[in-house]
């Protein structure tokens, strides 16, 4: 598990010639700091402000951090069956369409797996906007923007994940969904950022 392993040897392994770890990989990780990020900032400012809902939101922002580095994971297991699929025998024509439907089939799980990433990055962010995010401390604003802005960056990621495995008419709805979860996330993520500007004085 990605998350068992030392981060210089796991640096190591995104930077190595081998498929995975990859970018959908390094996105889920992303937003799993993101998350951690905004978690300590709430954390800090309930201390003060005693606002409970601070508390419950940083909660619910553990419980997707611990989803997020499942994702880690499972991003590169999905690409790893694909390329398993890749290498079945195709000698006869029974053994093309076997290969065939398991190349389709692994295809769609490596593009449910970012695009998965993508949703939880969605309720990450819904977690800390609105009052939330107004009530955390100048002190730690920093790091609320840190996490906000770790979180678009992984969004992006996430999605050109998905993008790139869109390749096939079976993968198409999945492409779409990403779309609209992306337009409607950077809405919801550019007021949360105003908010984190204002409060940083930007």
């Amino acid at each position: 598990m990605i998350e068992q392993q030392p981060i210089k040897d796991f640096l190591d392994s995104l930077a190595s010639d081998s498929p995975t770890p990859g970018g959908g990989t390094a996105a889920a990780l992303s937003a799993a700091m993101s998350c951690s990020l905004m978690a300590m900032a709430l954390r800090v400012s309930q201390k003060k402000v005693q606002d409970p809902t601070m508390q419950e939101a940083a909660a619910k922002l553990d419980q997707i951090r611990s989803e997020l580095l499942n994702l880690a994971d499972k991003d590169a297991e999905a690409f790893e069956a694909y390329m398993s699929a890749r290498r079945l025998p195709k000698d006869t024509e029974s053994q093309k369409q076997e290969r065939k439907q398991a190349m389709t089939k692994a295809l769609i799980q490596a593009t449910q797996v970012p695009l998965n990433t993508m949703k939880a990055i969605e309720q990450a962010v819904k977690t800390v906007a609105g009052k939330t995010a107004e009530n955390v401390l100048p002190s730690v604003a920093s790091d609320l923007y840190s996490g906000i802005k770790l979180a678009q960056a992984a969004m992006q990621c996430a999605f050109a994940n998905v993008k790139i495995n869109s390749t096939k008419e079976e993968t198409q709805p999945l492409y779409e969904e990403a779309v609209d979860l992306l337009n409607n996330f950077e809405e919801i993520v550019t007021e949360l950022e105003q908010t984190a500007k204002s409060l940083l004085g930007m």
